[in-house]
C-alpha cells in the first residue's frame, strides 16, 4: 500500500514549528505495512491544497493528512477535501454536543468559529479526539482513502493511535518491526556485519540518530504470531553478531538502558562534568524512574569550582592541565567521595570552536577501585560544540554499560584509537594500578635462570630460588613496612592541614577570605554566625563547632561538627570531602542540630596522634578534669557552654547514645548510671530539666569489644557561672566488665 503524507500550515514553511508529525507518522506507518512514498508541506491554501490532494491521489493508495482541522478560517482541509470529492460536509449534532459541553465546562460560551469543528465530510468514518475537539477523519474513495488528522501532536497520537491504526489496516499481512541498539562502530561497519547474517526475507534498515545507531528488522507474515517469532529470531542473529557493541533491543537511548541496568543491580551513579556541561547528568535524568539510581551532579567549569567541589589537586591541574587524564581521574574520584554513588563519571575536554584542542575530550570511570579514562578525539572540523558533547555523554554511557555487563572497558579498539588505560593515575589518596586489557608488559620479577619451568628435568638450582625468593620477601616486607609508615605520616599531615584549615576560617574568617579568596561571595542562609559562611560554602552539612580548651586558654578539642542522613558518611570523609582515616567529627542523625536534642551525641575518632577525640581520655584523671571542665559548642546561630559531669568506660551494652526519652525516669537512669561508671566524681548535678551532650570515642581495651570512652556534660543553666567545677577520683567506678544494678534494685 503506497502512501503520502501531506503536512497542513503556513507556519512549517516558515521554520516556525518544527514539523514532527511527519517522522512520527512514517514510523507508525511503515508498521502498518504501508509504504510512505512522499512527504509534503503545503501552506493554507485551498486552492494549493486540492492540487496536491489531486496529485497524491493519482499516485498513491492512502493520503494522511495533518492540521487544518481547527475552527479557524484558515482550517481549509475538510473543505479541500470535501471540494475535491464532490461529498458535502455535514455538521454533527453529537460533536456539536461535545463542543458545547467543552466550553460549558470552562464556564464558557462556545464560540460561532468553534461549530466548524463539528463539520464532517459525507461518508467519512469519524475518529474521537482524546486530547482537543477536532476529530480525526478517513474518507474512502473507491480503493483509496484520505485520512485527516488534527495537527497539534498530542491530538494527532491519540486520534491516530485509538481509531486510525485499526481501519489503516495492512493488506491482509501481519508487520512485526524488531530493533536492536548499537553504540561504538560506524555504521559502516555495522552494515558490513549485518551483511554476514542470513536475515531470510526481512526488511533490514541502518539508521544513526545523536551518535546511536539501530537496526530495525521488518518481517512481514500471514500471522502476527509468526511475523513477531521470524523477527525476534533473526534480531536475535544480528545481534549476536555485533557482539559488544550491540547494547540492547527495542531501547529507547543508551542513557536508559544504563540505568535499566543500574536498576536492576541497585547501584547508583554520580556525575563531574566539565564541557558536557551537565548533558550526562540531564540524560540520565530524562529517563522516568532515574532518581533511584542518581544522586548527585557536578558541573565544574572553572578550575576553582574543579577543586573546591571535586578536591581535584591544584599540582595536577598546574602539571597535566584541565583537559588531561589526570584531571577527569581526579573530578570522578571527588565526585565518588562526596556521594553515595557507586560509580562516578567525569567529562573535561575542548568543545569550542575557538579552543586550538577542540574535540580532544577525556571521558573517566571511577568505582572506588579501578579507574578507567578514554581519550576521544573528535577533531573532524564537521563537529560541533554540541555534536562533541554528545559524542561524550554517549562514550561515558558506554563505559558504564560494560562495566555493568561485564565487557571490557577498555577494548583493543580504543586501545588503537588512543583510548587511555592510564598507569599510576592518582585517585584521592590511592593509586590506582591499570591493566593494559590483561595484558602485562613485564617481562618478570625473576632472572631467567631463576624462572621454574617444568620441561626442565636437571640442573634447577634450587639453592638460588630459595635465596631469591627469600630476598624477595623481605623486600616485600621492607616495601610494605615503609609504605605503611609513609602513609601514616601523609595521613597525619593530611588530617592536620585540614584541621587548621578549617580552624582558620572559623577563627578569623575575614582574614582567611582576604588571604585566600578575595572574590568570596556568601551565598548561604542569612541568619547564621559569620564565623560560619566559609565553612557553609565548603560544605553544608556543617551545624556546629566544638572546642574544649585549659583554663588557660589553649584549645585541645577544636574542630568543626557536621551531620548526615546516617552515621557512616563521615567515618572515613574529612570536613572537605577527601577520604581521611580520621573522619569528621559528627553528630548523631537523630539528633536536633539547632535546639538541642534532651541527649545530643557527638562522635570522633580515637586517633593515634592525639587528634579528634583522642584526648577525651585524658579526662579519666581528676586533675585534668579540673584544668578543663568546660565544653564550648556553639550552633550555626549561637554558642553555649556544657559542664561535665561524668567521664567512663563502657560497652556498647550500655545505651548512652538514646537521644530522647519516655519520661523523666528514664532520662535520670541514663545519668545515675553514668556517674556510677564514671572515673571521676564531679560537683555538678544533673536534674530532669536539664539537656546533656555526649562526646564517645573508641577505647583500646585487651579482650573487650567495642570499648567506649565517653565524656557527659549538662547545658549551663540561665545565670549560671561556668566556673566552680571540680572533680576527684572515684575508686568505686563501676568497671567496664561489671553490670549496672541501680540502687534499690
Amino acid at each position: 500500500m503506497k502512501c503520502e503524507i501531506i503536512t497542513v500550515g503556513t507556519e512549517l514553511l516558515f521554520g516556525e514549528i518544527v514539523n514532527t508529525n511527519a517522522s512520527y507518522l512514517a514510523k507508525r506507518l511503515k508498521r502498518l505495512g504501508a509504504e510512505v512514498s512522499r512527504q509534503t508541506s503545503i501552506g493554507d491554501d485551498i486552492t494549493r491544497l486540492k492540487n496536491c490532494l489531486r496529485a497524491a491521489l493519482e499516485r498513491s493508495d492512502l493520503v494522511v493528512t495533518t492540521g487544518g482541522l481547527g475552527g479557524t478560517d484558515d482550517d481549509v482541509t475538510r473543505e479541500a477535501v470535501s471540494d475535491l470529492l464532490g461529498l458535502p460536509m455535514q455538521r454533527d449534532p453529537e460533536l456539536l454536543d461535545s463542543i458545547k459541553e467543552y466550553f460549558a465546562a470552562k464556564g464558557e460560551d462556545m464560540p460561532e468559529s468553534a461549530a466548524k469543528e463539528a463539520d464532517v465530510v459525507s461518508g467519512a468514518k469519524v475518529l474521537s479526539n482524546g486530547k482537543g475537539l477536532a476529530p480525526g477523519q478517513y474518507v474512502a474513495v473507491g480503493e483509496k482513502a484520505i485520512l485527516l488528522l488534527p495537527g497539534p501532536p498530542a491530538e494527532l497520537r491519540d486520534v491516530f493511535e485509538n481509531g486510525a491504526e485499526r481501519v489503516i489496516g495492512a493488506g491482509g499481512k501481519h508487520i512485526v518491526t524488531e530493533a536492536v541498539n548499537v553504540f561504538g562502530i560506524p555504521e559502516s561497519a555495522m552494515n558490513d556485519i549485518i551483511k554476514t547474517v542470513d536475515c531470510g526475507g526481512a526488511l533490514v534498515g541502518t539508521y544513526a540518530r545523536s551518535g546511536e545507531l539501530t537496526a530495525e528488522i521488518t518481517v512481514t507474515a500471514d500471522s502476527k504470531g509468526e511475523a513477531e517469532t521470524s523477527a525476534k529470531e533473526i534480531a536475535d542473529r544480528v545481534q549476536e553478531a555485533l557482539g559488544e557493541y550491540a547494547y540492547g533491543r527495542n531501547a529507547d537511548s543508551l542513557a536508559g538502558e544504563v540505568v535499566r541496568l543500574l536498576k536492576e543491580k541497585k547501584l547508583r551513579v554520580t556525575t563531574a562534568e566539565s564541557c558536557t556541561g551537565g548533558l550526562v547528568a540531564k540524560r540520565i535524568t530524562d529517563v522516568n524512574g532515574s532518581s533511584a539510581v542518581f544522586e548527585q551532579g557536578v558541573t565544574a567549569y572553572s578550575n576553582d569550582i574543579k577543586r573546591s567541589a571535586l578536591s581535584v589537586r591544584g599540582k595536577t591541574l598546574k602539571k597535566y592541565g584541565a583537559v588531561s587524564p589526570q584531571t577527569a581521574a581526579d573530578m570522578a574520584a571527588g565526585a565518588l567521595f562526596t556521594s553515595k554513588a557507586d560509580f562516578a563519571l567525569s567529562v573535561t575536554g575542548c568543545a569550542g570552536d575557538d579552543d586550538p584542542n577542540k574535540g580532544i575530550v577525556y571521558v573517566c570511570l571511577y568505582d572506588g577501585r579501578d579507574c578507567f579514562v578514554r581519550k576521544l578525539s573528535l577533531t573532524d572540523p564537521r563537529y560541533t560544540r554540541s555534536r562533541i558533547r554528545e559524542i561524550a555523554a554517549l562514550h561515558a554511557f558506554d563505559m558504564l554499560r560494560r562495566r555493568l555487563t561485564g565487557l571490557p572497558v577498555v577494548t583493543e579498539r580504543w586501545l588503537a584509537e588512543g583510548d587511555s588505560v592510564m598507569p599510576d593515575i592518582k585517585v584521592g589518596p590511592f593509586y590506582v594500578r591499570q591493566k593494559n586489557n590483561g595484558k602485562d608488559a613485564k617481562k618478570g620479577f625473576f632472572p631467567r635462570r631463576y624462572r621454574f619451568d617444568p620441561r626442565r628435568t636437571g640442573g634447577f638450582n634450587w639453592l638460588n630460588l630459595v635465596r631469591v625468593m627469600a630476598f624477595c620477601m623481605a623486600f616485600v616486607v621492607l616495601v610494605v613496612s615503609s609504605a605503611y609508615i609513609l602513609n601514616d605520616y601523609m595521613e597525619r599531615r593530611r588530617n592536620i592541614k585540614a584541621s587548621e584549615t578549617a580552624q582558620d576560617m572559623f577563627n578569623d574568617t575575614q582574614k582567611y577570605i582576604e588571604e585566600n579568596d578575595p572574590d568570596f561571595i556568601y551565598t548561604g542562609p542569612e541568619d547564621i554566625l559569620e564565623n560560619f559562611h566559609v565553612l557553609y560554602m565548603q560544605n553544608s552539612d556543617i551545624i556546629g563547632w566544638i572546642s574544649i580548651k585549659k583554663n588557660n586558654g589553649a584549645a585541645f578539642i577544636d574542630y568543626p561538627v557536621v551531620q548526615s542522613s546516617d552515621n557512616d558518611h563521615y567515618l572515613r570523609r574529612s570536613f572537605f570531602g577527601d577520604y581521611a582515616t580520621g573522619g569528621t567529627i559528627f553528630m548523631d542523625y537523630r539528633c536536633n542540630a539547632s535546639i538541642f536534642s534532651k541527649n545530643t551525641v557527638i562522635y570522633g575518632h580515637n586517633m593515634k596522634d592525639n587528634s579528634m577525640f583522642a584526648q577525651l581520655l585524658k579526662y579519666g584523671s581528676a586533675s585534668f578534669y579540673n584544668s578543663a571542665p568546660i565544653i564550648d559548642y556553639s550552633t550555626l546561630y549561637e554558642g553555649y557552654k556544657f559542664k561535665i559531669f561524668a567521664a567512663f568506660y563502657t560497652t556498647t551494652d550500655f545505651d548512652y547514645i538514646q537521644v530522647s526519652f519516655s519520661d523523666r525516669k528514664e532520662f535520670l537512669a541514663i545519668v545515675s548510671e553514668a556517674k556510677a561508671r564514671s572515673v571521676i566524681t564531679t560537683n555538678v548535678d544533673v536534674g530532669v530539666d536539664d539537656t546533656i551532650m555526649t562526646l564517645s570515642t573508641c577505647a583500646y581495651i585487651d579482650g573487650i569489644k567495642d570499648a567506649r570512652f565517653v565524656v557527659m556534660g549538662r547545658l549551663l543553666r540561665d545565670g549560671e557561672s561556668a566556673g566552680g567545677c571540680w572533680a576527684s577520683e572515684n575508686p568505686d567506678a563501676l568497671d567496664i566488665r561489671q553490670e549496672y544494678v541501680p540502687s534499690g534494685e
